[in-house]
């Protein structure tokens, strides 16, 4: 298993105070090992030590065979746990599994659209000792809505009991590298601290690590069937860490005179243009026209008579895609900091 990702030492860091955090965050190029590494250690820690897990999904459609898709590629790989049987029993209509290693109860799953309900059965709950969210990125931008205040209310009503308010519950937080927007990031301020360089980033209750698995992101390169997509933006996604990162990435001249003007976005007290080059890329330029009729107000701090803060809409929407994608240049960092401020807004 050498060739595939480790992460013994993101589980044995210490946060930004020296404590011990309760949110591991791992990301990284597909096929890595990453999803395996932590399966692993739930099913582990359960035999050795019986520490019983929760894994999170987003919605009911993801409760069904959950277990089984969880527990598939661990069994084809490692001899020992090859003849486990793993089983699920659907609770209170679906609300939550129940799921069994070879006959013993090992843990839950449930999914974020049943925060409020869960809210009032927190007490079935009061054995998980952590919890895996596998794929917390979404890469189609499925999140579901307020996405963010649900994660938070499930983690309150699992935390509950045992004599506290809150029990300390790790939460292990894996996926694929898409988008330094994601509502995550943006929530706990990692947006605004990666560079390419990063590798490990300690918060105030959380340890991250962003991995690179050199012979995953060969092998996917040099398969000829991704061959015959070499210019595709998301196989490049897909091999490697293609957020939008370094402050000076993406930073450069363009002639705006053939170029069709697309939107005006304030912030810092400044409008910024953005416009569509012939060659589909979308140019943030440092000047914009404030009287163009679409506007968008970066933050609420920055809305000015006429323009509103707006967090959803279509528009917004595919500036994230293609934001996920690279497909923006900016004029200067000041005029890229304000785009990233719009998006990060949910």
């Amino acid at each position: 298993m050498g060739d595939f990702y480790n992460g013994d030492k993101l589980c044995k860091m210490k946060d930004l105070d020296g404590m011990e955090p309760e949110i591991y965050i791992c990301c990284g190029n597909r096929t890595a090992g990453k999803s395996f590494y932590f399966k692993r250690k739930m099913v582990e820690d359960f035999l050795k030590f019986g520490k019983k897990f929760l894994i999170l999904r987003r919605k009911v459609t993801e409760l069904k065979g959950c277990f089984e898709a969880f527990m598939k590629d661990l069994k084809e790989a490692i001899p020992e746990f090859a003849h486990f049987q793993d089983s699920e029993e659907s609770c209170q209509r679906s609300l939550y599994m129940k799921i069994f290693l070879n006959g013993e109860h090992c843990g839950y799953v449930a999914y974020l659209n049943s925060s409020d309900a869960l809210r009032n059965i927190s007490a079935e709950f009061i054995d998980v000792e952590q919890v895996i969210f596998d794929e917390f990125q979404s890469e189609i931008e499925g999140y579901v809505e307020d996405e963010i205040k649900k994660f938070l209310s499930i983690r309150v009503s699992i935390a509950r009991g045992k004599g506290k308010h809150t029990r300390f519950v790790p939460y292990y937080m894996v996926s694929n590298t898409v988008s330094i927007l994601n509502p995550y990031f943006v929530e706990m301020g990692i947006h605004k601290r990666l560079d390419s360089k990063t590798k490990f980033l300690r918060g105030h209750g959380y340890v991250c690590e962003f991995t690179k698995n050199e012979t995953s992101a060969k092998e996917i390169i040099d398969s000829r069937f991704m061959q015959a997509f070499s210019d595709s933006e998301y196989v490049k996604f897909a091999a490697d860490n293609s957020y939008l990162l370094d402050n000076n990435a993406f930073i450069e001249k363009t002639d705006l005179a053939n170029c069709v003007y697309q939107a005006t976005v304030f912030a810092n007290k400044k409008a910024y243009g953005v416009w569509l080059r012939n060659d589909g890329i979308l140019y943030v330029a440092n000047n914009g026209d404030t009287g163009y009729w679409l506007k968008f107000a970066a933050t609420v701090s920055d809305m000015v008579p006429g323009v509103a803060h707006i967090r959803s809409n279509p528009v917004l929407q595919d500036w994230r895609i293609r934001f996920n994608y690279c497909l923006w240049r900016f004029q200067s960092l000041e005029s890229k900091f304000a785009l990233i401020d719009l998006l990060a807004q949910r």
